[in-house]
């Protein structure tokens, strides 16, 4: 059980039914609607979690918040959304954001809601690099990135008032962030402002986060998180943990083994979301003079259909997939000829000849003196019609 599912059910019994006789009085002249999610004693434990003595006039705030944003709207789109599809759909699919989300994500979101971990983790996965803050704002698209933010914590409110009262126990967010290739670059004036009124949006909901598990942090990284860490609440900086390696003992502590991570993340789920969107998700790396690169392995099946795609190959460094068949096939490992066709930008992709495993190979080996960086993404793929995150486990 994780610390925060423990304080949530340390919380005194007399305490929410105090904040609830207040909260009664006050609803008497609210105009919005008071959806169970809004006023359950789970809802009101985290406002005693999280405000204590000032949990009255937190929930106040968050009338008014409601009213101001609309948020009875919100909902109820995404309700609207959820009896189309038979099942939530994660906001970065809805129709609305479409325009963030080819524009600047090429489809492939920075963020997704998994599944939940055997002790009803809401587990989410955020690659920050990918949020390409700065595409964001040079496309005047900051605002309806916040507004896709309000959209996400008012599904998460829903999806996590389902699964608790669904388990009879207080369940939260414990959210992965890969920092994988992050640089100073996607940082700036405007992105430190979009950060700041994300968490003022996201702290009208309390203790949704349990903990943010911080992956793959480099030096670059700290420096980062040195210079927005002030920008966010108090609360859920104290909730990160950062890693620069070694993530998964402290994972599987809280019971996230890798049967539930991406295989970027060096699990093994196989879902459509991780082998779609997750995986196929950019991977930017320096390779040294005089060495060759080679991805992590992909599992693959004879018939299966292997994508790549490579981005600001500026060097045109030759690339190849190498196969490592079954034992089965009685087959040896074989290179696939040089698969480079521009210099700047290639995609392709091939069916699998035989069962095995496949990685890209990416050979900086004929220069004496210069790195070079290359974007990357291999992957399967696969059938994702009707994809959605919300899977009650």
């Amino acid at each position: 059980m994780s610390n925060n599912q423990v304080f949530l059910i340390s919380i005194k019994e007399e305490d929410i039914v105090a904040l609830r006789n207040s909260i009664n009085i006050i609803l008497r002249d609210y105009k919005g609607e008071v959806p169970e999610e809004l006023v359950s004693d789970f809802k009101l434990a985290r406002f005693i979690k999280g405000h204590g003595a000032n949990a009255l006039s937190a929930f106040e705030r968050h009338l008014l918040f409601r009213q101001e944003y609309n948020i009875d709207k919100v909902r109820n789109e995404i309700l609207e959304e959820e009896k189309k599809q038979g099942q939530l759909k994660w906001p970065y699919f809805m129709e609305k954001f479409k325009i963030i989300l080819e524009t600047v994500w090429k489809n492939i979101p920075p963020a997704f809601h998994h599944q939940c971990s055997s002790e009803y983790h809401c587990v989410t996965f955020t690659i920050l690099a990918n949020y390409f803050f700065s595409e964001i704002t040079s496309k005047n698209l900051e605002e309806l990135w916040l507004e896709l933010v309000l959209y996400c914590d008012v599904y998460f409110d829903l999806v996590l008032h389902r699964i608790s009262v669904k388990h009879n126990t207080p369940c939260s967010r414990l959210d992965i962030v890969d920092v994988t290739g992050l640089k100073i670059k996607h940082f700036g004036f405007k992105t430190i402002s979009l950060l700041k009124k994300m968490g003022a949006l996201s702290q009208q909901y309390p203790e949704m986060i349990g903990a943010t598990i911080t992956c793959n942090v480099s030096k670059v990284g700290l420096q980062i998180w040195n210079m927005v860490k002030g920008w966010l609440p108090k609360q859920t900086e104290s909730k990160m943990k950062l890693f620069t390696a070694d993530y998964l003992s402290f994972l599987k502590k809280l019971n996230v083994v890798p049967s539930l991570l991406p295989s970027r993340l060096n699990g093994s789920c196989t879902c459509s979301l991780c082998t779609h969107y997750i995986d196929k998700s950019l991977l930017e790396v320096c390779i040294p003079a005089g060495t060759l690169y080679s991805s992590k392995k992909i599992q693959c099946q004879k018939g299966d259909l292997l994508c790549w795609e490579i981005y600001e190959n500026s060097a045109n460094l030759p690339f190849w997939l190498t196969y490592s068949v079954s034992p089965e096939e009685n087959e040896s490992s074989t290179r696939e000829s040089n698969l480079s066709v521009t210099p700047m930008e290639v995609k392709g992709s091939q069916r699998c000849r035989s069962s095995g495993s496949v990685y890209l190979e990416i050979s900086n080996e004929k220069s004496w003196l210069h790195s070079q960086n290359v974007i990357y993404a291999l992957y399967l793929e696969v059938n994702y019609n009707n994809i959605s995150s919300y899977e009650q486990k």
